[in-house]
């Protein structure tokens, strides 16, 4: 049987990347239900700032700004050089 136009579109597709370190962030601050602007309290960053970051992929962020931001929502150091190393 011949492919169709749609099976060809979809199998050509590329998944994009996984980004652990964002997933780890994030993942803690739905567990621990944190809003940006609870994070911009204790990392000194405005709530603008964070939801800017948060829509980057985490090669792009600033060193210091990500461990701040690991800080404020109680990620492990551990973790995240585990998913930094991945």
């Amino acid at each position: 049987m011949p492919r169709t136009k749609l099976q060809e579109s979809v199998s050509k597709r590329k998944h994009p990347p996984v980004d652990k370190v964002k997933g780890l962030i994030l993942e803690r601050v739905n567990a621990m239900e944190l809003t940006y602007s609870d994070i911009s309290k204790d990392t000194g960053l405005s709530p603008d700032a964070i939801g800017r970051m948060m829509r980057k992929p985490s090669c792009e962020w600033e060193f210091g700004r990500l461990l701040a931001v690991a800080k404020a929502t109680g990620v492990d150091i551990e973790e995240l050089r585990n998913a930094v190393n991945y």
